[in-house]
């Protein structure tokens, strides 16, 4: 039992798959927008977690733009690592940072009571942010297409052992 366990073993880690988890480890190399990308919405969430530290140190921001602030740096977090791992499920949090980023960037005004002047350039960023979440959603979409069939293309041609 224990040879036979041993080779599946074996067999599963060279078709790619983690024995442990059961899911597929891309042998695909990362192209250089899929890292500068994961690391730039990496940057994003400790830019936004900070806002939501500074709550324990005195800020008096408003409750609702620290819970904002909390779910933007998470969907920044899972988009950065879903992009480095090629989630599928990576574009959906891609464009869920954009929707709370936009949403965060709207109610600016209303939430701070800024002066109506504030208001075109908080749209016209949120418009930025909403198209730059669009198209990081696009590439994740082709980078995790590109490398699943790269990956198929392999094990069709025998470059994985079975």
């Amino acid at each position: 039992m224990l040879r036979i366990r041993s080779h599946l073993a074996h067999s599963q880690l060279s078709l790619g798959v983690s024995p442990l988890h059961g899911f597929e480890v891309s042998r695909v190399r990362h192209r250089p927008l899929g890292r500068f990308l994961s690391a730039i919405f990496g940057v994003l969430a400790l830019a936004a977690w900070s806002e939501v530290i500074l709550v324990f140190f005195g800020s008096e921001n408003p409750p609702t733009l620290v819970s904002l602030q909390l779910s933007i740096g998470l969907a920044a977090v899972a988009t950065s690592w879903g992009s480095w791992r090629r989630a599928r499920w990576a574009p959906i949090a891609a464009i869920a940072y954009g929707i709370l980023t936009a949403i965060l960037l709207l109610a600016l005004p209303t939430l701070l009571e800024l002066p109506a002047e504030s208001r075109p350039g908080l749209r016209t960023g949120a418009a930025a942010v909403s198209l730059f979440a669009i198209l990081s959603a696009a590439y994740f979409r082709s980078d995790a297409r590109r490398s699943t069939e790269q990956i198929s293309t392999e094990r069709a041609y025998g470059r994985f052992s079975v």
